[in-house]
């Protein structure tokens, strides 16, 4: 198997708002004019900003934007449904931030270090590639989730 390229005919990126549902259906029309059938959906989405967890409106916003169990419930065996829970990636949505600060926000991570893109992709391309798993949330999180423990 050889890794998606972006000029590749077979292949779109659309960039959709899962907020808004004109842009749901914007992205299911792109899809539907230029393809029979869909076999890989990579829905890149995250939320990162403090919220009150008790709050009816933010379970509402989460869910609205990672439906990963529900939908591999209803949708398998014909469409499998996974998701990565990152940890700190150095993406654009950190576009304000600087070296040094990248360096702290890092260290929060037993990694020591923020993770990288391209090893969020590694991840998305391996759980493409494996036709065994449906409804699982892979975390590449730098190991954050376990400071907690």
């Amino acid at each position: 198997t050889q890794e998606p390229k972006e000029n590749d005919k077979n292949i779109i990126f659309i960039k959709a708002d899962f907020h808004k549902p004109g842009d749901v259906d914007q992205l299911f029309k792109e899809i539907n004019s230029k393809f029979d059938h869909l076999d890989i959906l990579v829905n890149n989405a995250g939320i990162n900003r403090p919220r009150d967890l008790y709050a009816t409106t933010v379970w509402q916003e989460i869910f609205q934007v990672n439906f990963t169990q529900v939908m591999a419930k209803n949708l398998a065996p014909n469409i499998l449904i996974n998701a990565i829970a990152p940890g700190y990636v150095q993406t654009p949505l950190w576009k304000d931030t600087t070296e040094a600060q990248f360096v702290e926000n890092g260290k929060e991570q037993l990694i020591n270090r923020m993770i990288q893109p391209e090893e969020i992709a590694d991840m998305a391309i391996a759980i493409l590639k494996n036709d065994a798993m449906t409804g699982e949330i892979v975390t590449v999180d730098g190991g954050i989730s376990l400071k907690t423990i």
